[in-house]
């Protein structure tokens, strides 16, 4: 399974049927989901999956490729979270190699991890043009996705996805990530079913979990973003109630899901709660704060 994690904000979709509900962003946070650049436009994201992926149904069809020494420091940096200081001892094994797997995919990891997706798209298009060299290097398409979510490419995201669950279709991530492209296009059942998956595999990881209690964690603060995806679908359908009680969820789970605790607010007022309007506002505001938001 792939387990490269995401950024740790919750990704709630924009759309048009909860534009009354959506939580106000800061300048900060404008970066998720922004317009395209006229760089980024320059391929297709959807050939470019499409042109990657047979080499990766048949991984043994593509030689291994020896790492460089080099390759530990920057391993090493990357663990530390040191992703500037990695960069250069990357770029010089790229400039060497420049068809090395491994340290492309990672230079495009460095620039994820730090959000800025459209750097790391277009290194992650070239990780997924070598192929996979070295363990793992199916998690290009995972990452590829959210770089074209979070740059506003839902249909390039859609089939980066698609391939990454046709390569391990246990990736919780990459059905929650489907079902946020779902709601964009306004799809309610396809994003029902795409959250409920994705909750489903996360509670039967959770079951094997009890004794990882960080692991334990992490599933239940995805089962979160599910939930609130879940309760975009009820606001997709008009169900105010089912919204209600899917946000609470959330917010019961990850007390710090800001965007979560705005909309129940939102859901509240429209349901003739002030009491309870008044309260998630205030949450959401604290959990806002306790971010540095």
């Amino acid at each position: 399974m792939i387990r490269m994690r995401l950024p740790s904000a919750l990704p709630l979709a924009p759309l048009a049927a909860v534009t009354l509900l959506a939580c106000p962003r800061d300048a900060a946070d404008e970066g998720p989901r922004a317009a395209t650049s006229a760089a980024a436009r320059r391929e297709d994201p959807v050939a470019i999956v499409e042109a990657a992926l047979p080499r990766y149904r048949d991984p043994a069809s593509t030689p291994p490729q020896a790492d460089p020494p080099e390759i530990e420091t920057a391993r090493t940096l990357i663990a530390r979270r040191e992703y500037e200081a990695a960069r250069p001892v990357l770029r010089a094994i790229l400039e060497e190699r420049p068809e090395h797997g491994r340290a492309t995919f990672w230079l495009a990891f460095t620039h994820h991890k730090e959000k800025r997706y459209s750097e790391a798209r277009p290194t992650f298009e070239r990780a997924l043009a070598i192929g996979p060299t070295f363990e793992k290097a199916e998690a290009a398409f995972y990452m590829y996705g959210w770089c074209l979510w979070y740059t506003g490419e839902p249909a390039g995201a859609k089939a980066a996805f698609e391939a990454t669950l046709e390569l391990d279709p246990g990736e919780r991530d990459a059905w929650f990530g489907l079902g946020l492209v779902a709601v964009d296009a306004a799809d309610a059942d396809e994003a029902e079913r795409c959250f409920s998956r994705s909750i489903a595999l996360a509670e039967a990881e959770l079951a094997r979990s009890e004794d990882d209690p960080r692991t334990a964690a992490q599933l239940k603060r995805d089962m979160a973003k599910a939930e609130a995806g879940l309760g975009d679908v009820a606001l997709l359908r008009g169900d105010y109630d089912e919204a209600r009680r899917r946000f609470e969820a959330c917010v019961g789970q990850l007390p710090t899901a800001y965007e979560a605790w705005f909309k129940l607010h939102r859901v509240c007022a429209r349901l003739g709660d002030t009491v309870a309007a008044e309260q998630a506002l205030r949450m959401h505001r604290e959990a806002k704060r306790r971010l540095g938001r």
